[in-house]
């Protein structure tokens, strides 16, 4: 009987070590299977990000944009040109821009450096009360009549944010653009084809450069295009695009010399949907003095201030 006893409690003994045996080998294979599923997970994620395309990209960050209700922008533009027998001439112009989009809202501080004339800056309050601004020409603010005020914000009210014609006009030109990622960002750079330069390249100046698109149009007519660099960075947490760099180089040959002229633009974006309000200071709304403005004065301020373009413009929403 004692026997019998050993026999039972021997084979209840190994019937629990072999018990738990298997329990330890379904546990082990469990954490395999989970390890392999979530090495196979990171795998799928890291396929879906190659898988981006500069198309994927830029439609993504369009996307994006159009939620934006509020940023800050710093630009800055050097021009540098080059006449026959004469000393090179630079021009540069700085621009810190806040802006809302509802209601359309505004405040732009440019400074221009021009040589032999030093600084010339101008501030500039675009506001549902109407427009201030005040440049170094002129000692104190100023505001614009009523109905003045009033055409100038509507003009702004229909025009479409520059950004967005800035990544549709890149849609455009998908096949001549390469991408490459750093640990932040898309960067984005035109690579253009001769065929395709001088188109890419007016399309762009009407983006970017304001005041000088015009003028800068007709001499591009004329002159060859030496170099163009573009490259604009998306950043990969929101797909929003935060800087763009632009270098244009032209020449225009003559008889026996030719002019040269250097563009190099670049613009940082900040502070997305952080801008709740734009607020005029009291004292400039109460010292502003009405700027008596005729009709054709008016249309020449539309055509130099006033661009539907993505400039340093002191009414144009970035």
């Amino acid at each position: 009987m004692v026997q019998f006893v050993k026999t039972i409690l021997l084979l209840t003994v190994l019937l629990f070590v072999s018990a738990c045996t298997q329990t330890e080998t379904v546990e082990q294979i469990d954490d395999g299977t989970t390890e392999k599923k979530e090495r196979d997970h990171h795998d799928v994620d890291i396929q879906e990000e190659t898988l981006l395309t500069v198309e994927d990209i830029l439609t993504r960050s369009l996307t994006e944009f159009q939620s934006i209700e509020s940023l800050s922008s710093n630009k800055k533009v050097v021009q540098d040109i080059q006449l026959p027998n004469e000393d090179p001439l630079s021009t540069t112009t700085s621009l810190y821009a806040e802006m809302t989009q509802t209601p359309l809202t505004m405040y732009q501080k440019r400074v221009s450096t021009i040589p032999t004339m030093g600084d010339f800056v101008t501030d500039i309050y675009l506001v549902d009360e109407g427009v201030y601004f005040k440049d170094g020409l002129e000692d104190g603010w100023f505001t614009y009549p009523e109905d003045v005020a009033e055409e100038l914000i509507a003009y702004e009210e229909t025009t479409a944010r520059p950004q967005e014609q800035q990544l549709e006009l890149m849609s455009k030109y998908t096949d001549q653009l390469t991408y490459e990622e750093t640990e932040t960002h898309y960067v984005i750079s035109f690579m253009g084809t001769s065929d395709v330069l001088t188109a890419f390249s007016l399309e762009l100046n009407h983006l970017m450069l304001d005041e000088l698109a015009n003028e800068l149009e007709e001499f591009m007519m004329m002159a060859d295009i030496n170099k163009l660099e573009y490259t604009v960075f998306i950043e990969k947490e929101t797909f929003l695009q935060t800087e763009w760099n632009m270098s244009l180089q032209l020449e225009l040959p003559l008889e026996e010399e030719s002019i040269t002229r250097e563009i190099n633009a670049s613009e940082h974006l900040d502070h997305f949907n952080e801008i709740t309000e734009i607020i005029v200071p009291l004292e400039v709304i109460q010292n502003a003095k009405e700027f008596n403005l005729h009709l054709s004065e008016f249309e020449e301020l539309k055509q130099f201030d006033i661009s539907h373009t993505h400039n340093d413009d002191p009414l144009t929403f970035y």
